[in-house]
């Protein structure tokens, strides 16, 4: 049996989800993401090692591209109001460099 590794990173935040869904276990998240991201210009990527624990990854939302690096504080941000429009992080979370490993 082999193990896979899949790095990733990025800039954004990690993300829950929404309030009204957190008890619901039927809640499909990544299929929620999907569909909130899609033409955003936003993506996704999760961490952890879920697939060998049964425990939940964590999911991050990044911007897509690094370029142009003149505004990335303004992308940020805009990513930040976005998630909160979308019930997917605090109003106090920051915005940071993420990543990490998800294992197969």
């Amino acid at each position: 049996m082999g193990v896979d590794y899949y790095a990733h990173s990025g800039i954004g935040f990690m993300v829950r989800k929404p309030k009204e869904h957190q008890d619901n276990e039927d809640f499909d998240f990544l299929e929620h993401l999907d569909e909130v991201l899609i033409d955003s210009g936003y993506g996704y990527f999760e961490i952890g090692e879920g697939a060998y624990t049964g425990e939940d990854n964590e999911i991050y939302v990044v911007l897509s591209d690094f370029r142009p690096v003149n505004n990335l504080a303004e992308r940020a941000h805009n990513l930040k109001n976005f998630l909160i429009e979308h019930d997917l992080i605090d109003d106090a979370d920051d915005y940071d460099l993420v990543g990490g490993l998800k294992v197969c």
